[in-house]
């Protein structure tokens, strides 16, 4: 079994991925996981697996606050407890586990550890999100078939943009100047580039000039939330705040990594 950090907030989605009614399957840490927003607008989430037969109940319905089990109709509230049994009497082993889920900067958080310790100050900001205007803004969720922790090496370590990319971000980045410092629990890692020859991804915001300045920027926060900042301006003009643009990657472990072989013939 993979060891992972469970007392701390997952992002399970965004929160515009679930209307009222709706029902979100979601795998994280190995939990299957089933996310509904109640008709009162606020979210719930269960273990997605009917203690009964052990169906996913996200292959059942939604009606009101309730989660109805496609395989044999028991119905189950917010807090996990079953709230209808069609075939006879409700005892206490008809219960699922619940979880704490917030919403917060347009993402649904979900809280896998101690219930007691799940506190909503602890959700990261990212107040970013929420300052920039909607039509803005692009998100998505992609599969990787890849150990998340890999993820958080390529995204902190971005000298490997110079070789990976080298005709949209390569050139600068091996020889900027870096520099990384502790926050608390956060790791943040600044690079700059400065009278630099502009790589192509930068040029259409530096108005036709010929030599630019770019800082680039990634905050770390467990397990393994990063936020990218980039800014290019004009070699020797001051960076403002509206030359910044921000890149969420929010890493979430779903399952253990089966790696296929063969042997070589």
């Amino acid at each position: 079994m993979t060891n992972y950090l469970m007392n701390t907030w997952y992002q399970a989605g965004f929160a515009d991925e679930i209307a009222v009614g709706d029902k979100l399957a979601r795998t994280i840490c190995e939990i299957p996981l089933l996310f509904y927003r109640r008709s009162d607008g606020c979210l719930t989430a269960l273990v997605d697996r009917c203690p009964h037969r052990f169906a996913p109940l996200s292959a059942g319905k939604v009606d009101g606050d309730t989660i109805f089990c496609g395989y044999h109709g028991l119905g189950f509230g917010a807090d996990g407890k079953c709230n209808h049994n069609p075939h006879g009497p409700i005892v206490s082993a008809l219960a699922v586990r619940s979880f704490p889920v917030a919403e917060r900067h347009t993402i649904i958080w979900v809280w896998l550890g101690d219930p007691e310790k799940a506190d909503a100050a602890l959700i990261p900001d990212l107040s970013y999100i929420d300052e920039t205007p909607p039509q803005a803004r692009t998100c998505g969720y992609m599969p990787t078939a890849a150990n998340y922790q890999l993820l958080s090496d390529n995204i902190l370590d971005l000298s490997h943009a110079d070789y990976l990319h080298p005709d949209t971000l390569g050139g600068i980045n091996t020889t900027a100047k870096s520099n990384s410092r502790l926050e608390g629990d956060t790791v943040v890692v600044d690079w700059l580039a400065e009278n630099c020859d502009p790589p192509q991804a930068f040029r259409a915001t530096i108005h036709g000039a010929n030599r630019a300045d770019i800082w680039t920027q990634v905050v770390w926060q467990a397990p393994a939330l990063m936020t990218l900042g980039v800014a290019a301006v004009p070699a020797k003009q001051p960076r403002k705040w509206e030359d910044e643009g921000y890149t969420l990657h929010n890493m979430v472990p779903e399952t253990r990594a089966l790696l296929p072989w063969q042997r070589a013939s």
